[in-house]
C-alpha cells in the first residue's frame, strides 16, 4: 500500500507478521474498518523473531528449555523440506498479501520491543487474535499490553484480545494482573474470558466480535483470489484429527465431490485421497471458501468466514481452543452446526441466514460502540447531554456518532477531522435552547371512558385518545416500545392494533435513532404525525425540524429521569438466563390489583411472572436514582411551562384534588400549552371523563425540581462496570431488601 500523506495517530499491534490466515485477515478487517471511518490507522510493523521465527526454513520458537527449541527447529525443518518449493511459494503469497493490504509503503520493520519507544502513534490498539496466549507469544509479552515507554503514547485499547480460552494458567495470574495496569480499555474476543480478566481489571470488560465481522461479504470479495477448481468439499484443520478426515471422506462419498484441504505444513493425520493445497495465501483462502460446496473445519477464522460467506458447513471443536469457536457459533445462533456423534448433523439444512446476519449486525453494533467510543472524543460533557441524538441526525458530514458508554447511555462522539464547525449540532441541542412558551397553560385531570383502554395504559389513557385522533386522520404515531430484543426504541405505528406496542410506561431511555428525518418526510408529505417522548426528545424534534407544521402534534411526558438502556438490556438477559427462556414483554405498571400500577409483570416463553414493583431489583435501583442519566439531575424541563403542544403523565396527588375519581386504575394529568394543543384537547375530551384544575393543584415534584442524584452513584456504577452482571445484580438484591 502507498504511504498516506497524513501520519496515522492510531497504531495496531497484532499478529500481522504471522503466516496465518486468521491473523492476517483480522488485521486487515480492523485496519480497513477504521480507515473507512476516516480514522487514519497503521498496523505497527512489529515483527519479533519469537513470532516470525516459526515460519523460517529452520524454525525458531523460544519456548521452554533450549533443548525444546532444538526439537521444534528439527521437526519444523523436516516438514519444510518435505514441502519443498511449496514452502517458498506459501511464504511468497503470505508476504505479498502483507505488503499489498496490511503495511504501508515506507514502513520499516521493527524486530525488538525497544524500537516501539520512538513511534509517533497516540493511540495503540492491541489485538485482535491470541495476543495474550503465552503458548503463542512464548510467554506473556508486555508490548501486547502497551507496556512500553513512549512519550507520545496517550491511550492503549485492547480490541478482541484473546487468551485462546476462558483463563490463563494460575502461574500467570500475578504477571497478567500487573500487565493489565497498562490498559485504558479492554475487550475480549471470548465472552467466557470476561470474568477472568475482571478479576484483575476493575473497569468494564466487553466481549466483542472478531474484526473480520466488521466487513461484509462484498468487502471481502474485493480482495479474494478465486481458484480454478469448483464443485468440492473444503477442509482446513488447525488441529489435525482423524475424526475430521473420516467425516470428510464419508461426505465426499455421499456427495460425489472431491476434497480439497488447505494446509500450511506437512505432518499429522493425512489422507491420500484429499487434494492438498500448500500455497494458498489469505486471498486464496477466501477464494477457496467462496467456491466450496461444503466447508469442514475446526479453525475459528474459517468458521467466521463460513458465516460471512453463508456456506454449508460443519464445525469440529478444537480440543484446547474450542471456547472461541463455540462462542462465535452461539452469537450467531448456529450451535447446531457443531459436529456431534449423538445428534448427526444434516449439513444440507439451510440456516436462516437473514436471522444470522441480523445477529451479526447486533453484535457488531456493540463492538463498534466499544471501539469508536474509546477512539473518538466525547463531543460534550456528559452532564450536558440528554442523549436525544439530534446532533448526529443534523450533522451532514458524519462527524458525530451516538455511541453507548460503559454506563449504558448514548452520547455523541466526534471525529474532528470530519467536523466543519457549522454549529448545527449546537442549534438543535435541547439543553442549549431557550423556551419560547408563555405562561398560559390549561390543566386537566382525565380518564378514558373506555375501561379497556384505561386498563391497558399506565395512567388514564389520554395518550391513546390523542393517538386515535391522529390515526383517524390517516396519520402516524411515534412512541416508545420494545423491539424483538426487549430494547426500548421509538417506533412508528399506523393503526390501532399496532398502538398497543407503544402504550404503557417504560422505565428505560428510548432510542430515537433515525427518527428525525423520517418524521420530517411524513410531515412534508402532508401527513398527520403525533410524537410522544420525554421533554428533551420533544424539544429536540422541534429544533431539528426548525419550522412549524400544522399537522404535527408534540406530546411530552412528566419525566422522573431516564435510566440506563445498557443496564436494562443486562437485566433482561439476566432474567432470561434465570428462567431459561426469551422475554417477550415487561409491564412496569401492571394494574391488576387496582393500585395505580404498583405491580410489575413480565413474560418469558409464555410464562408470566408477577410481583410488586418495589420487589423488582431493577425498579428499586431506578427509584433510588443510581441509574439515571447524569443530565437528568439538572433537567431544565421540570416545570409546567414547556414548548410542546401537550404534556401528559400520572396525576400523582389525585386523592387530594378529586378523591372520588381515584379508583386505583390511573388518572392522567394533562397540561395544554398551545392553540394547537387546545384544538386537539377539544377533539378528544368527548372520549374522556375530565375535570379542570389550577396550577397549584398539579405541582407534583417533577414539575418543580429535577430528581436528585444518588449519593454513592459513582461507586455504584464502578461496581456495575467492573463485575459480571449476574454477580453484581445478586449483590444488589442482598443489599436492597424490601423497603
Amino acid at each position: 500500500m502507498e504511504r498516506k500523506k497524513d501520519k496515522a495517530k492510531v497504531g495496531i499491534l497484532t499478529f500481522h507478521c504471522s503466516d496465518n490466515y486468521g491473523a492476517m485477515l483480522q488485521a486487515y478487517g480492523l485496519k480497513q474498518y477504521l480507515c473507512s471511518h476516516d480514522i487514519k490507522t497503521d498496523i505497527v510493523p512489529y515483527e519479533p523473531p519469537y513470532m516470525t521465527g516459526r515460519h523460517w526454513w529452520i524454525p525458531y520458537i523460544p519456548i521452554g528449555k533450549v533443548s525444546r527449541w532444538f526439537r521444534f527447529a528439527r521437526s519444523g525443518w523436516k516438514s519444510h523440506r518435505l514441502m519443498g518449493k511449496n514452502f517458498f511459494r506459501l511464504r511468497k503469497n503470505m508476504k505479498a498479501f502483507r505488503r499489498k493490504y496490511l503495511l504501508e509503503q515506507g514502513q520499516h520493520r521493527l524486530f525488538f520491543a525497544s524500537q516501539l519507544n520512538r513511534l509517533s502513534y497516540e493511540t495503540y490498539i492491541v489485538g485482535s487474535d491470541q495476543i495474550w496466549n503465552p503458548d503463542i507469544t512464548c510467554g506473556l509479552r508486555k508490548e501486547y499490553f502497551g507496556g512500553f515507554e513512549n512519550e507520545k503514547k496517550k491511550k492503549v485499547i485492547a480490541y478482541a484480545a484473546s487468551m485462546g480460552g476462558a483463563a490463563l494458567a494460575e502461574r500467570y495470574d500475578e504477571e497478567f494482573s500487573e500487565l493489565l495496569k497498562n490498559m485504558d480499555a479492554i475487550s475480549t474476543r471470548e465472552e467466557a474470558a470476561v470474568p477472568y480478566v475482571n478479576k484483575f481489571y476493575k473497569k468494564r470488560v466487553t466481549a466483542v466480535l472478531d474484526p473480520v465481522f466488521f466487513l461484509g461479504r462484498e468487502e471481502w470479495e474485493r480482495i479474494e483470489a478465486l481458484p480454478k477448481e469448483q464443485g468440492y468439499i473444503l477442509v482446513h484443520m488447525t488441529e489435525r484429527t482423524q475424526e475430521i478426515v473420516d467425516y470428510a471422506k464419508e461426505l465426499s462419498k455421499e456427495k460425489g465431490l472431491p476434497v480439497i484441504e488447505l494446509r500450511t505444513n506437512i505432518g499429522g493425520v493425512t489422507e491420500e485421497s484429499f487434494s492438498v493445497v500448500y500455497t494458498a495465501g489469505p486471498a486464496e483462502f477466501l477464494g477457496y471458501i467462496k467456491k466450496a460446496d461444503y466447508v469442514i473445519t475446526n479453525s475459528f477464522h474459517m468458521t467466521a468466514f463460513g458465516i460471512i460467506y453463508q456456506k454449508q458447513f460443519v464445525i469440529f471443536l478444537h480440543k484446547s481452543l474450542g471456547a472461541r469457536i463455540h462462542n462465535i457459533l452461539k452469537i450467531h445462533g448456529l450451535e447446531d452446526r457443531l459436529y456431534s456423534e449423538e445428534q448427526p448433523l444434516d449439513i444440507d439444512a439451510l440456516p436462516n441466514w437473514d436471522e444470522v446476519m441480523k445477529r451479526t449486525r447486533e453484535s457488531r453494533k456493540v463492538s463498534e460502540n466499544y471501539l469508536m467510543g474509546h477512539l473518538l472524543g466525547l463531543h460534550v460533557e456528559k452532564e450536558e447531554c440528554c442523549g436525544c441524538g439530534a446532533c448526529e441526525a443534523v450533522c451532514h458530514t458524519g462527524a458525530l456518532r451516538m455511541l453507548q458508554d460503559d454506563e449504558g447511555f448514548r452520547y455523541p462522539y466526534i471525529n474532528e477531522k470530519l467536523c466543519t464547525h457549522c454549529d448545527r449540532c449546537k442549534q438543535v441541542c435541547p439543553l442549549k435552547s431557550e423556551s419560547s412558551n408563555l405562561d398560559h397553560e390549561l390543566y386537566f385531570g382525565a380518564q378514558a371512558k373506555n375501561e379497556k383502554v384505561r386498563h391497558s395504559s399506565s395512567s388514564g389513557g389520554v395518550f391513546s385518545a390523542i393517538a386515535q385522533f391522529v390515526l383517524s386522520h390517516s396519520g402516524v404515531v411515534y412512541g416508545a416500545g420494545y423491539n424483538e430484543h426487549m430494547e426500548v426504541v421509538h417506533q412508528e405505528v399506523s393503526n390501532s392494533e399496532q398502538l398497543e406496542r407503544i402504550k404503557r410506561t417504560k422505565y428505560v431511555q428510548s432510542n430515537i435513532e433515525g427518527l428525525y428525518p423520517r418524521i420530517e418526510q411524513k410531515l412534508k408529505a402532508g401527513q398527520w404525525v403525533l410524537f410522544c417522548g420525554t421533554p428533551c426528545q420533544a424539544q429536540s424534534l422541534k429544533l431539528y425540524l426548525n419550522q412549524t407544521y400544522d399537522r404535527l402534534i408534540i406530546a411530552d411526558l412528566i419525566c422522573y429521569g431516564v435510566p440506563s438502556p445498557g443496564m436494562w438490556s443486562d437485566y433482561v438477559r439476566y432474567l432470561e438466563q434465570e428462567h431459561g427462556g426469551r422475554m417477550t414483554d415487561f409491564s412496569f405498571r401492571d394494574k391488576r390489583n387496582k393500585d395505580n400500577g404498583h405491580m410489575r409483570s413480565y413474560i418469558i416463553d409464555g410464562m408470566e411472572y408477577v410481583d410488586s414493583l418495589y420487589e423488582d431489583i431493577y425498579c428499586r435501583i431506578y427509584f433510588t436514582n443510581y441509574i439515571l442519566r447524569p443530565s437528568c439531575h439538572s433537567c431544565k424541563f421540570c416545570k409546567p411551562e414547556r414548548d410542546s403542544d401537550i404534556t401528559i403523565g400520572d396525576f400523582w396527588g389525585i386523592e387530594n384534588v378529586e378523591p372520588e375519581v381515584d379508583d386505583g386504575m390511573g388518572t392522567s394529568l394533562v397540561i395544554v400549552h398551545t392553540d394547537k394543543g387546545k384544538k386537539v384537547w377539544n377533539q378528544i375530551k368527548g372520549n374522556l371523563n375530565w375535570f379542570e384544575c389550577e396550577r397549584e393543584e398539579v405541582l407534583q415534584p417533577r414539575l418543580q425540581t429535577a430528581t436528585n442524584a444518588a449519593k454513592g452513584r459513582e461507586s455504584f456504577m464502578q461496581q456495575y462496570m467492573a463485575k459480571p452482571f449476574t454477580e453484581f445484580i445478586k449483590e444488589e438484591q442482598e443489599k436492597r431488601k424490601r423497603w
